[in-house]
């Protein structure tokens, strides 16, 4: 068989080719610490822009207290105010996905959604801020889209 001497020469061998060699999980745990470090440096760049941005736009507080002001101004006048009940009752009957657009004033009223059950649009006629309104139009066969409007343009 083999004489101890070429077993150990054979032993250095794979060994010497073993330290030498570039091996698969060196490779991948260097790419891994680059994505990692990539990561780092691009989310503080990320915060350091939202920084000079938030810095950029001072003004936001003014703006906030210009509305705050505008709101108080709103709730001191005398003009009757909306139940937010009665359109909280509009969405339940029609369903948040269902409506299009909802446009409600101290004087109108207008709804433009969609349906399956022609149903639906009567329980909407019943409700408190639609009093006084009608029905636009209504389209379609197995999806109805209408149109409910009250106010002045009636």
């Amino acid at each position: 068989m083999l004489k101890k001497k070429d077993e150990y020469k054979l032993k250095n061998y794979f060994e010497y080719n073993r330290r030498n060699s570039i091996s698969i999980t060196r490779i991948l745990s260097l790419v891994l610490i680059g994505v990692i470090a990539f990561n780092i440096f691009s989310s503080i760049q990320e915060i350091k822009d939202m920084q000079s941005y938030i810095l950029g736009n001072s003004d936001s507080e003014s703006l906030l207290l210009d509305s705050k002001e505008e709101l108080k101004s709103i709730e001191n006048t005398n003009d009757k105010n909306i139940d937010i009940n009665n359109v909280r009752k509009i969405f339940e009957v029609a369903g948040l996905e269902n409506i299009d657009s909802l446009y409600i004033d101290q004087n109108t009223t207008n709804i433009i959604g969609k349906t399956t059950d022609i149903k639906t649009i009567e329980k909407l006629m019943k409700n408190k801020l639609l009093k006084e309104s009608h029905v636009k139009r209504i389209e379609g066969r197995d999806l109805y889209k209408f149109e409910i409007d009250s106010g002045e343009g009636f």
